[in-house]
């Protein structure tokens, strides 16, 4: 009675290794930077709604009072300001409390910046994110780069 083969051979299995090698090595260099593509495009997909809203809010307030001399985009305090559901108005910032964190610094405060340093989008302080009341410009606080187009997290 002959006895079959009972398991692999070191060659067909050292050539299983070496094919699992070569497709790791295509593989890993393309989802490398997934989780930094998808910072930046938070930030962007953040910046854009959070303009947006500040932009809604200007021009509500120049449709209701037309006669007011009020042309300016919000203020912090304005954008903090809030009113509860019984009327009352209170100090918690709705912007704060749904405002997603910056990614590469995680932290979701804004600070109040001048024009020249939202013209210059300039990154300081440990706040994640930047508004220029007089300009309206809101950006990321951080200075990373993104390697596919090299623009900077706070361009967007």
């Amino acid at each position: 009675m002959k006895k079959g083969k009972l398991g692999f051979t070191l060659i067909e299995l050292i050539i299983v290794l070496v094919i699992i090698g070569i497709l790791a090595a295509i593989a890993i260099p393309k989802f490398h930077d997934i989780s930094r593509r998808a910072k930046f495009a938070s930030v962007k997909g953040t910046c854009g709604n959070v303009r947006s809203a500040l932009s809604i809010a200007k021009a509500n307030n120049l449709i209701t009072d037309a006669n007011s001399t009020w042309n300016y985009w919000p203020t912090i305090t304005e954008i903090k300001l809030s009113e509860s559901a019984s009327g009352v108005s209170d100090t918690t910032c709705p912007l704060d409390s749904v405002m997603p964190n910056e990614p590469f610094r995680n932290v979701n405060t804004i600070s109040a910046v001048t024009t020249t340093a939202g013209r210059a989008r300039t990154v300081a302080g440990t706040d994640g994110w930047n508004y220029c009341m007089t300009e309206g410009i809101f950006y990321a606080n951080t200075s990373e780069t993104n390697a596919d187009d090299s623009t900077d997290a706070n361009e967007y």
